[in-house]
């Protein structure tokens, strides 16, 4: 399986076209779920360098609620992966798992602090970018997540992507300054340069 359908994604990306794998391994995952993992785990062997192996987490979306051990395990592997796209497609994940709002549990969140504290320039961005659009019930938790990140290591040009995780839309309530101060990035030169106008926009809300 693994084979063909990185020879089907290799062939389909030559051509021009983006192959839609989501709804393929949603369909084997419900019809097999036994399989589907056992693919997703041959996925995340270090020994796999196949284009497809980017596509791991999209396995985990129609798991029954039964294969939660098996999900976990698996998120456990993909986070201490050497490859990055791998281990971003843990962040993936929980961004997009739950329909409605985001809700992380202990365990998960914790997860992700582990992540968060190791993660490198090119990871970075996945993670604010999942703060972006936690709801209620993660805000809080969210600046946590922030605080873990070298942020300082993120180039210029993506500073207003931290401000929209500061203060998404789905929080509705505008971050207070106090929120800011104790951001690592805020430490660092290029940062304190602009901050009046940190705080101006941070303040105004969305």
């Amino acid at each position: 399986m693994l084979a063909h359908l990185n020879q089907v994604i290799e062939e389909s990306l030559a051509a021009g076209h983006q192959p839609n794998t989501g709804e393929l391994l949603a369909a084997v995952t419900e019809a097999d779920p036994e399989r589907a993992a056992a693919f997703s785990a041959a996925l995340l062997d270090p020994g796999c360098e196949a284009r497809v192996a980017v596509i791991w987490h999209q396995v985990l979306y129609s798991l029954p609620a039964s294969w939660a051990a098996e999900t976990e395990r698996l998120l456990a592997i993909a986070a201490e992966h050497p490859r990055t796209d791998i281990r971003r497609g843990v962040v993936d994940y929980f961004r997009f798992r739950d329909r409605k709002e985001m809700a992380l549990g202990p365990a998960e969140r914790a997860l992700l602090e582990k992540m968060a504290a190791k993660a490198g320039s090119d990871e970075i961005m996945s993670f604010v970018t999942l703060v972006q659009d936690v709801g209620p019930l993660c805000a809080e938790w969210g600046y946590e997540l922030l605080r873990k990140l070298r942020l300082a290591d993120l180039p210029d040009e993506l500073h207003g992507e931290v401000l929209a995780a500061l203060n998404p839309i789905t929080r509705r309530k505008p971050t207070h300054p106090s929120r800011l101060s104790g951001m690592c990035w805020m430490r660092s030169s290029r940062f304190r340069r602009s901050r009046s106008i940190t705080m101006a926009e941070a303040t105004n809300g969305s």
